[in-house]
C-alpha cells in the first residue's frame, strides 16, 4: 500500500514554523557568554525535527541548511562552546533564511539559494573553526580505533512514543546488517499482557551485537532519526575475552567468576532475569521520577513482571531478524488501520 506522503505537508509546516517561532524566541533570550541548558536543548530540538521532517518529506535543501545549523547548536549544547552576540545574530539570521525557505516550499515560490549558500557557508565555517584537525591527524587516529575494535555492542532502548514518530526498528536493524555480522536480542520484560498492549507504544528493549570494522559514526549515523525519542548505548569490543567487555551489555550487572571458555562465550551470555528486574526496577523509578507519563504504565507493568517470575519464565529471548520483521509489520499494520479508522 503506497501512501501520498503531500497530504501530511501542511501539518509538517504547520508544525516546522512553530518550531521556527521557538527557535527565535529562545535566541533572544540568550545572554552573551551566558548559556541555559534548557533553552539551548529546546532550540536544538526545534531544528533537529525541522531537519527530519524534511528529509521524510523530500525537501533536501531544508534538511541540508537546517543540519548545518543543528550541528553547530549541538556544539553549543555538548561542549558548551561559547555564544557570542555574533554567534546568536548568525542563528537568528539562519532562523530567518529558514522561514524563507519553508514558505518557498509551502508556496511553490522561487527562493534566492545564493543567498542559502553563502550563510550556510558561514555556518559551515562556524562549524569548523573549532575543529581545525588534519586529515592525516583523523585517518590515523580513525586506523588505530579501528584496527583495536572488533565490532559493538548497542543498547537500543525506545522511548514510549517512539512508534508513533514513524521510526522502525526493524529497518534500522537491516541497515545496521548491512556493516557486518549482526545478532539481535529482544528483551521484553516491560512489555504488559496483551489486554492492556498498546500497539502504538514500544516496550521492547532491544540488546544488539555486531562484528564489524566499522566506526561508530557509522552506527550513530543509523541511529540519527531517533535522537531524542530513545536510550542509546554504543560500546566498543576489543577483547573477546574480556568480562568487562561482556559487562557492557548492562552496567548494574554483577560479574561472576568464569572459567575460560565461559569468558570467551560472554559475549553471547544471556543476563539473568533476577538482575535485569532489579536493574529494570531502578530504571523504572529514575524514569518515573523524570518522566510522569511512565507513571501510567507502572501498576499494569509490575503486575506482569510478578506473573512472569512467579512462573519462573525467562523475560530475555533471542529471535532472528524475520520474526522481529513479522512482528513489527503487523504493528505497524495495526497502527495505519487505526489511523485510518479514526480518520
Amino acid at each position: 500500500m503506497s501512501i501520498d506522503m503531500s497530504q501530511f505537508h501542511q501539518v509538517f509546516f504547520e508544525e516546522s514554523f512553530e518550531n521556527l517561532d521557538d527557535m527565535e524566541s529562545g535566541l533572544l533570550t540568550l545572554d552573551r557568554g551566558s548559556i541555559d541548558d534548557e533553552t539551548i536543548n529546546t532550540i536544538f530540538r526545534a531544528a533537529h525535527s525541522i531537519k527530519g521532517g524534511s528529509g521524510t518529506f523530500g525537501f533536501s535543501e531544508i534538511a541540508d541548511f537546517t543540519h548545518v545549523l543543528e550541528t553547530l547548536l549541538d556544539e553549543v549544547r555538548m561542549s558548551g562552546r561559547d555564544v557570542s552576540r555574533d554567534v546568536v545574530q548568525m542563528l537568528l539570521q539562519s532562523v530567518d533564511c529558514l522561514r524563507e525557505m519553508l514558505s518557498a516550499a509551502r508556496d511553490n515560490t522561487a527562493l534566492d539559494m545564493q543567498h542559502v549558500k553563502s550563510l550556510q557557508h558561514k555556518l559551515e565555517l562556524l562549524v569548523n573553526v573549532d575543529n581545525a584537525v588534519s586529515e592525516a591527524d583523523v585517518k590515523a587516529q580513525q586506523t588505530e580505533t579501528q584496527s583495536n575494535t572488533l565490532g559493538w555492542f548497542i543498547l537500543f532502548h525506545p522511548y514510549l512514543h517512539m512508534l508513533k514518530t514513524g521510526n522502525d526498528p526493524v529497518l534500522m536493524f537491516r541497515e545496521l546488517d548491512q556493516l557486518g555480522q549482526l545478532s539481535v536480542s529482544a528483551n521484553t520484560k516491560d512489555l504488559p499482557d496483551l489486554d492492556h498492549l498498546d500497539p502504538e507504544e514500544s516496550h521492547i528493549r532491544w540488546e544488539l551485537k555486531l562484528l564489524s570494522d566499522c566506526s561508530e559514526a557509522e552506527i550513530k549515523e543509523i541511529f540519527d532519526w531517533v535522537d531524542g525519542d530513545c536510550e542509546l548505548k554504543i560500546t566498543a569490543i576489543t577483547d573477546p575475552v574480556s568480562t568487562e567487555q561482556a559487562s557492557a551489555l548492562d552496567d548494574a550487572e554483577a560479574g561472576e567468576t568464569r572459567s575460560g571458555s565461559d569468558r570467551r562465550a560472554g559475549i553471547d551470555r544471556r543476563i539473568s532475569a533476577e538482575d535485569r528486574r532489579q536493574q529494570d526496577q531502578e530504571h523504572a523509578a529514575a524514569d518515573r521520577r523524570n518522566n510522569p507519563e511512565r507513571r501510567v504504565t507502572q501498576d499494569r507493568r509490575d503486575g506482569a513482571e510478578r506473573r512472569g517470575l512467579s512462573g519462573g519464565e525467562a523475560t530475555s529471548i533471542r529471535v532472528s531478524i524475520d520474526k522481529i520483521d513479522t512482528l513489527i509489520n503487523m504493528v505497524g499494520e495495526l497502527v495505519i488501520t487505526q489511523s485510518m479508522l479514526s480518520q
